[in-house]
């Protein structure tokens, strides 16, 4: 009896163990956001759904900004991260990156009437760009003399581009065509919850592309995204595996159709 009694009180801690914690945005409309009930939803979501059921665990996801990521999986907060992390070699010395499972490029998105046309139009210009994602470098690079404003969220500099505040924004391709939707019809509204930044309700379906913000081209790099974890984790062999199986490609497959149509 008293075995039985001590079993039942590791019991909650063993339920525990066994979920998967997975760092996702919610801030990254078609990957990590808020649908327009309130839950979470996007290509990242139901990957990592379908990820814990492949490693036969419960997903349970926590957000994270741009600059959390390396730092909460170092921390052990968390066992994944799949928050459109972008491989690259410095990234590479801190966590361990999956094989790659999505590819896009980086952009700029301007008001539909800005005069800005192109890169070198964004010299003395200020450019919302997110802490501790790669836009920022790399945009140096194509136009050193642009003014880097940085911010926590993507949301917080899609709103100061809105607002005037910065001539422009730089993240990867497909985030900026999910920020475009945001203003042109997929907002159902901005709620603010308790104790954390507001953050978008979204009905992507009721998207109609405007003529509100427009994206230049062509992109600055090629990205590509990885799911990271810790450096030593037995999780990447088994993640690699699932994402080279037919099962997992196909899975991720039918996973972008559902939210993209089939862009990767």
């Amino acid at each position: 009896m008293r075995l039985m009694a001590f079993l039942l009180l590791l019991l909650p801690f063993s339920v525990q163990a066994a979920d998967l914690r997975i760092g996702v945005k919610e801030d990254i409309p078609y990957f990590g956001y808020y649908n327009a009930k309130g839950e979470r939803a996007g290509i990242e979501v139901d990957f990592g759904k379908e990820l814990a059921k492949f490693l036969g665990r419960s997903p349970k996801f926590i957000s994270v900004s741009s600059s959390q990521r390396i730092p909460f999986l170092q921390a052990n907060k968390l066992d994944v991260v799949i928050a459109t992390f972008s491989i690259t070699p410095d990234r590479s010395k801190e966590v361990a990156f999956s094989e790659p499972y999505f590819e896009t490029g980086q952009s700029v998105m301007v008001l539909a009437d800005s005069p800005i046309q192109s890169i070198q139009d964004l010299s003395s210009k200020k450019v919302g760009v997110v802490k501790g994602a790669t836009s920022g470098p790399q945009l140096l690079k194509a136009q050193p003399q642009a003014r880097l404003v940085e911010y926590k969220t993507y949301y917080e500099a899609y709103l100061e581009l809105l607002f005037g505040q910065v001539d422009a924004i730089s993240t990867d391709e497909v985030v900026l065509r999910g920020l475009k939707a945001i203003g042109e019809g997929a907002a159902v509204k901005l709620e603010q919850r308790k104790g954390r930044r507001p953050v978008f309700l979204l009905d992507l379906n009721r998207y109609t592309p405007g003529n509100r913000l427009r994206i230049i081209r062509p992109s600055l790099s090629h990205e590509k995204y990885g799911i990271a974890v810790r450096k030593g984790s037995p999780l990447l062999d088994k993640i690699n595996a699932w994402l080279a199986s037919p099962s997992g490609r196909h899975t991720l497959r039918d996973i972008i159709q559902r939210h993209l149509g089939g862009e990767s």
